[in-house]
């Protein structure tokens, strides 16, 4: 079995979008899935359903940094955040204000960068234990902080272009137990 991930209540997923001109509005994105994605601390899903996402915090559009440097002023906004088809998609726009911006869209217009990775806090999760003992933590209720152009993305099955649907599966019997996270790392403290 892997090590639990780090007490914390943020999660970053990552997705991939195409090719545009700077300082333009990207294509539609799709920011995060419900995919299953396997890391070093075991597979983790974030649940796409009502009432499951918080979008209060993307109302007005999300920010996009680099790298989630949130030391950074953002890049661009990603807006019309919202819940389709089982996916969380946003619309990004980069702005032509700064140099970063600039250079940030121009690496994003020759292809260079197509990933897109959000960052999210976790307010509830459960966590479901098949036969063989894997985990899977299902994150029943989270809020999309900030989005952030990245090098490498986590959720392979998001973006525009991207067929891939792997992921590891979900089958056998489980045992599940729902925890709120505050709890789950005062708890993983106190072991």
């Amino acid at each position: 079995m892997s090590p639990r991930p780090p007490a914390s209540s943020e999660i970053v997923r990552r997705a991939a979008f195409g090719p545009v001109t700077e300082g333009a509005t990207l294509p539609r994105s799709t920011l995060a899935t419900a995919d299953p994605i396997a890391d070093m601390w075991g597979v983790r899903r974030l649940v796409m359903e009502e009432g499951a996402v918080d979008l209060s915090r993307a109302e007005g559009g999300l920010p996009i940094l680099i790298a989630h440097d949130g030391a950074q002023l953002p890049i661009g906004r990603v807006e019309d955040v919202r819940i389709e088809d089982g996916r969380l998609r946003g619309t990004p726009v980069l702005s032509s204000a700064t140099a970063t911006a600039r250079d940030a869209a121009a690496l994003v217009a020759d292809g260079t960068v197509r990933d897109l990775s959000i960052r999210a806090t976790v307010d509830a999760s459960r966590t479901e234990i098949d036969e063989d003992g894997a985990e899977t933590v299902h994150v029943t209720r989270w809020t999309p902080l900030e989005a952030s152009l990245v090098a490498v993305p986590g959720d392979p099955s998001a973006g525009i272009g991207r067929a891939h649907t792997g992921g590891p599966a979900m089958t056998g019997t489980a045992t599940t137990t729902t925890t709120p996270d505050p709890l789950a790392a005062e708890l993983e403290r106190q072991q």
